[in-house]
């Protein structure tokens, strides 16, 4: 079973490479006009983890950046984005659609070979990564909430007008 440290490390070889730097206990990513925070929490249940996601608007920022992911306007649990990440594994639990992925892969309990779930953990954070490359201004975010992306997500009521009024 891989540890959190590993699980930590796995986070940083994928994020570094994508052009996240880390700012405090998250990782971030700044466009011009985008703040996007990912943090990985531990369940109190145990060896369970899943990354939230916060996304701040620069322009509607009032006085610092939000330093945690749940004090920006727009807040999500990984595996309530509509992202696509097929991938198998040799495990009792079939992984076929993302949100599948994104549970079991940081859930250290479910039995899974070590490189299994490393591969499974950079299938599932690519697909991320690549959403959040291609959300990178508040047109493309406005799109993503257009297109029911952000269903499950908190939105503070006045950031909801803005993307509503695209």
């Amino acid at each position: 079973m891989i540890t959190r440290e590993e699980l930590h490390a796995v986070l940083k070889d994928v994020f570094s490479e994508s052009g996240f730097t880390k700012q405090g206990q998250q990782w971030a990513r700044r466009t011009n006009e985008l703040l996007w925070l990912v943090h990985l929490d531990r369940s109190p249940l145990g060896e369970r983890y899943r990354l939230d996601i916060g996304i701040a608007l620069l322009r509607r920022l009032e006085g610092a950046e939000p330093s945690r992911e749940n004090d920006c306007p727009i807040s999500v649990a990984l595996e309530h984005l509509p992202l696509v990440a097929h991938v198998e594994v040799r495990s009792p639990r079939g992984v076929d659609d993302f949100r599948t992925a994104a549970t079991v892969a940081f859930d250290l309990t479910v039995d899974m070979a070590d490189d299994d779930r490393r591969h499974l953990l950079a299938t599932v954070l690519g697909a991320l990564v690549e959403y959040i490359q291609q959300t990178d201004s508040e047109a493309a975010l406005r799109e993503r909430y257009d297109s029911g992306d952000l269903t499950s997500a908190g939105i503070r009521r006045d950031i909801r007008q803005i993307l509503a009024s695209g």
